[in-house]
């Protein structure tokens, strides 16, 4: 066993690999689409919550697309967790009770997708209108709203988007450069865009560091543990959640070669050697 358990800041969780969109800047997963059913996920969340007081739904797919997602949901509420759901908010329709679930701590909307959402995307912007609103005048959850920093937000649909969700109301300024509030315990982010590591990317180096694996992790959802959110098709696999107790994954060679290697600044895993994410997280490079 390692000397102290870890503590990871957050735990991301696949509880689908399918999505009901298919945006240009996602990755394409070489998995089988598959959902995890709620004795699954139920397992996993045991074994997770030793290590985090935080999971966030999203590797890859669309987690309201599970056909037990409301069951997921209340499965965290009895459990104390705290939730971040990332979304792109097409299918907020079929999830009237969603804000009820107290475990909902945070909810992002990946708006970054709008172009690729089709003919309903006012209606889809209306709806996670009513829905912000609701959650400001509530408290909770946090509502982020979410778009490219780049060249998007000059586009005529990122415009239009803008002004649905604002209408002509002043933005107000926060702590963060990127971040601007319309309501209370609603704000939209904008985030530079970025590439996801594949093992057809080029090296960028074998000297860094990263949170994944430290200060994050990440299970699929075939069970595969792995060291971030960005590692879509589990080529870091630490091992499986699924067939093996996370606690001993997390003592196994693998894991603990890895974290031992992050500490001095080594990037060990072939994948981490090609992912320029990480530079944003880096004191030193190399």
């Amino acid at each position: 066993m390692p000397a102290a358990e870890p503590h990871f800041q957050r735990v991301y969780i696949e509880i689908t690999n399918r999505c009901n969109l298919r945006c240009s800047f996602c990755t394409r997963t070489a998995k089988a689409p598959r959902d995890l059913s709620a004795a699954e996920f139920e397992r996993i969340l045991h074994q997770v919550q030793s290590y985090t007081n935080l999971i966030c739904l999203h590797v890859q797919g669309e987690p309201l697309l599970h056909p037990g997602f409301e069951e997921i949901l209340t499965c965290c509420d009895h459990s104390g967790i705290r939730v971040h759901l990332v979304t792109n908010g097409t299918l907020l329709a079929r999830h009237p009770q969603l804000q009820e679930h107290r475990s909902l701590y945070k909810i992002s909307f990946s708006l970054q997708s709008l172009p690729f959402q089709g003919s309903d995307r006012e209606e889809t912007l209306q709806r996670i209108m009513v829905f912000a609103r609701q959650a400001s005048a509530a408290g909770r959850p946090y509502v982020e709203l979410r778009f490219w920093r780049t060249e998007q937000l000059d586009s005529p649909e990122i415009q239009t988007a803008l002004h649905v969700l604002c209408g002509h109301q002043p933005l107000q300024d926060t702590a963060f450069a990127h971040q601007k509030q319309i309501l209370p315990y609603v704000r939209i982010c904008y985030d530079n865009a970025f590439v996801w590591p594949a093992a057809e990317t080029e090296k960028t180096g074998t000297a860094g560091t990263c949170l994944g694996g430290r200060k994050q992790l990440a299970v699929l959802s075939d069970g595969t543990v792995t060291a971030c959110c960005l590692d879509a098709d589990g080529q870091i696999c630490f091992g499986n959640v699924l067939e093996k107790d996370l606690a001993d994954i997390l003592a196994g060679t693998r894991y603990q070669n890895f974290l031992t290697a992050l500490r001095q600044h080594v990037l060990l895993e072939p994948l981490c050697q090609r992912c320029t994410y990480r530079s944003r997280f880096e004191k030193t490079t190399g």
